[in-house]
Formats: structure tokens, sequence, C-alpha cells
């Protein structure tokens, strides 16, 4: 026999109205599945039928779900390094494209090395301006001109201030050291002039 339990008409009337809450809600298929779901959340080994039902019902569509999920974020990706590859291969080609305009314009290979570092080291990903920075930083040697008129006057006497000429007339030529120190300065004079 059921045990009996003294309760108050109050008590009594808010266990009524939540019975009548709870089975109400239980009859509508969404909210009872609502309402297993909060109760499994609390009690995970809760009996929750309607929601056990749903799952199974659901299953498979959230499997294909999943599956087109994964397949358009593969596709995604893969045409993002498509893009990404796209642009790399471009800024290569540009970079490439501004090494030849800089060897057509007279850069050494020494010179175009030193923009390259330049670039790598200052972040710089335009060979122009990269060039025009080094450039900067490296300023090409000034070209010596000569001190004459420009026309090669054997019989004249060059000025005082030419003073290897002058001692080169008065050895007739025959001083070796000073042969090599005039023919050393003439090939810096002429490296002077040319590009890095």
């Amino acid at each position: 026999m059921p045990k009996l339990v003294e309760v108050d008409e109050d008590e009594l009337a808010a266990l009524r109205r939540v019975t009548n809450v709870v089975s109400t809600v239980m009859k509508h298929p969404k909210a009872a599945v609502l309402t297993e779901q909060a109760l499994k959340l609390v009690n995970p080994e809760a009996k929750t039928p309607h929601l056990d039902a749903e799952i199974a019902r659901t299953a498979p569509v959230d499997d294909v779900r999943k599956e087109f999920n994964d397949y358009k974020k593969e596709q995604a990706d893969k045409e993002a390094k498509r893009e990404q590859d796209a642009k790399i291969a471009a800024l290569n080609a540009s970079v490439e494209e501004g090494y030849g305009r800089l060897r057509r314009a007279g850069w050494t290979d020494a010179g175009i090395e030193g923009v390259k570092k330049t670039m790598e080291e200052r972040g710089i990903i335009d060979v122009d301006i990269a060039a025009a920075y080094y450039e900067k930083q490296h300023p090409p040697q000034a070209p010596l001109t000569p001190g004459g008129s420009g026309a090669w006057n054997f019989m004249e006497m060059p000025d005082s201030t030419d003073a290897d000429l002058k001692k080169l007339v008065e050895t007739k030529g025959e001083s070796v050291a000073l042969v090599d120190k005039m023919a050393f300065d003439a090939l810096n004079e002429v490296r002077g002039q040319s590009r890095r």
C-alpha cells in the first residue's frame, strides 16, 4: 500500500501545475526532444525515448550534412591554395623580370646580389625600389675626368699638376715603378666609371 504523506493545498496546487506543464510539453514532439536534451545534460543516465528516436531519425542526414560540409571546406581550401600559388608565381615572375631589367641596364651579378640581399633584409618585394635603395646606400664612384682638353699632345709638356706624366717624360718611360703606378691608376679610373 502506498505511503500517505500530508501536503497542504498550496503545495498540492503547485505540484499539479508542474505536472500539467510537463505533460503539455511532452505532448509536443519538438518540445519533448528539447526537454529530454535538458534532462540528459543534468542526468546523463536518464531515459530519453523522444531524444533517442530523434537522433536515430536525423543521424543519416547529419552524416550527409557533415560529409557535404567537409567537401565544401576541402574545395574552399584548394581554391585558396590555388589563388595563393598563383599570386606567389606572379610575384616571382615580377621579381625575375626586375632582375632582368637590372641586367639590361648594366648591373653586374655582384650588384644584383646586393639588391637581392637588400630585398631579403628589408622585406622589399619590388626590385626597382630595392635597387634604388641599394644604389642610394652604395653610390657609384665618381668618374675621373682627364685634366686636359680631351686631345693628347705629346709634344707639349703637361701642366705641373700632373707630376706622374712629367716624371714619365723625364725618365723616357723607363721607370717601371712609375709605369706600374700609372697603369694601376688608369685601371682604377676605368673601373670607377663602370656600374656595380
